[in-house]
């Protein structure tokens, strides 16, 4: 990892965050289900903070980390401080050794710069019965074969998409036993009526490896 690209991707979540002004209502974290409402948790990659919000509501002790200094900001103010945030990339967690009780990483790790490194960060932070939680965008999902697109809105950065087997080789590489896969469709939040409608139906006929995202509830090998 350079120090260039570091800033480089640095400069683009500074601009993105900047103009980045809403998120998911609570009711679209349904992966709260899998935590319990008391532990440390740390979201890496937490952008402007929306989930940590949501998090401190259920009553966890919340730390965030993140690459933009600017999405740091805004954290802390949407927050009003009631959790700790600190502005560095997720390969350099400024975190002791078995810490947390939660970690989470929330549509983030395919624009890490190096994701083994980071990932390794994880485990070495993560309490050994503490419990990691990543959503992750799947290569082969239906919209992007009907539409031709592949990939997310923050192609500029850095990206890389895999398949469900692929996302589940890198983390079992690094250190992580898969307790659970679901299929992550929080995207559906984005819609309203008759194609918010259309789009679940689509949803629960389509095979779970064409799915939009997977979630992958692990905990250390």
């Amino acid at each position: 990892m350079t120090a260039n690209l570091e800033e480089k991707v640095k400069s683009y979540y500074d601009q993105f965050y900047a103009e980045k002004k809403e998120w998911l209502p609570i009711e679209a974290y349904y992966f709260f289900k899998y935590l319990k409402p008391r532990g440390r948790l740390l979201d890496v990659a937490c952008g402007n903070g929306y989930f940590i919000i949501n998090a401190i509501k259920y009553g966890l002790e919340c730390y965030g980390v993140d690459i933009s200094s600017e999405a740091i900001k805004i954290a802390e103010n949407l927050t009003n401080r009631k959790a700790k945030f600190y502005a560095t990339p997720a390969e350099k967690l400024p975190f002791e050794n078995n810490f947390f009780d939660y970690v989470t990483i929330l549509g983030s790790l395919e624009h890490f710069m190096d994701k083994e490194k980071a990932l390794n960060e994880v485990k070495r932070v993560l309490k050994k019965d503490g419990q990691f939680l990543v959503t992750v965008p799947n290569l082969n999902f239906w919209g992007y074969k009907i539409t031709g697109k592949k990939g997310t809105e923050q192609q500029d950065a850095i990206e890389t998409l895999y398949s469900l087997e692929g996302w589940k080789e890198l983390l079992e590489k690094n250190g992580m036993k898969i307790l659970q896969i679901d299929d992550d469709n929080s995207i559906l939040w984005k819609f309203k009526g008759l194609k918010k409608l259309g789009l679940k139906t689509i949803w629960k006929i389509v095979p779970f490896k064409y799915t939009y995202q997977f979630m992958f509830l692990c905990k250390k090998a």
